[in-house]
């Protein structure tokens, strides 16, 4: 089976996950908790250097565009083709891939779980989102 990738809409998608993440964990809105329930502190990130932070960054952003290489897989199997069944689509790989993953970990962790509601909710935005983007840049195939 050949893929059924639009690359372009799968870095898209990417970009914006990665964006919504810089306002997510951001003091405008959860980085406070978040480093609290990490038990990382604020200091620490004028410790990274710039090779650790593009480390980061472009793992982050490599990660995020092979998740929506995959996610268009499955919307062509699926034959998600509109915004809302890319949603649903996104909604089901959220809870059934991504949410038991984060729980699993930050249980195991010891960590609480608003960490779990910080994580886990970015991801289901940004992959609802990047759904929509999928399967309405869906490649067309023969």
């Amino acid at each position: 089976m050949k893929p059924a990738i639009n690359y372009l809409a799968a870095f898209v998608a990417a970009i914006i996950q990665f964006a919504i993440g810089v306002l997510w964990y951001s003091p405008v809105l959860f980085v406070t908790q978040w480093l609290k329930d990490t038990g990382l502190a604020a200091d620490m990130a004028q410790q990274i250097t710039r090779t650790q932070l593009a480390t980061v960054y472009g793992g982050s952003l490599v990660a995020f565009f092979v998740c929506y290489c995959v996610m268009a897989q499955f919307a062509h199997y699926v034959n998600a083709k509109n915004a809302k069944e890319g949603a649903q689509l996104s909604l089901w790989l959220w809870l059934g891939f991504t949410a038991t993953t984060l729980l699993v970990n930050i249980n195991y962790q010891m960590k609480p779980l608003s960490l779990f509601l910080i994580d886990a909710s970015y991801w289901l935005i940004s992959m609802i989102i990047g759904g929509m983007i999928i399967a309405t840049w869906k490649k067309k195939t023969a």
